[in-house]
């Protein structure tokens, strides 16, 4: 799991001529980061970090199990182009996921 601060994040923004900079707090006023020349769309992505996290976190456990069913109950699809598909995207997710934690 990474080691991250829990979510949720807060976007406050303050301009500070001529560059815009952007802190990040979580819920309980903690100081999570702050952008210096980062435009506002950026930094509300890297707000919403954590909850990308979980969501991308528990749609590769549902692919799993999707998969799994699949291979359980009709093994004979594991052959068909859908099922593939669905494997590659489970990978995709595992590495997505390895980089987020620390690994490669």
């Amino acid at each position: 799991m990474a080691k991250i601060t829990p979510g949720p994040w807060k976007l406050y923004s303050h301009s500070l001529a001529p560059w815009e900079q952007h802190r990040i707090e979580n819920d309980h006023g903690n100081h999570v980061c702050e952008l210096v020349e980062c435009d506002q769309p950026d930094a509300r992505l890297i707000a919403a970090s954590p909850e990308l996290y979980d969501d991308r976190r528990a749609a590769l456990d549902d692919q799993r199990e999707l998969l799994r069913r699949y291979e359980q109950d009709y093994g004979y699809l594991a052959a068909y182009p859908e099922i593939d598909a669905l494997r590659a995207r489970i990978a995709q997710g595992e590495a997505i996921l390895a980089k987020v934690d620390g690994g490669n």
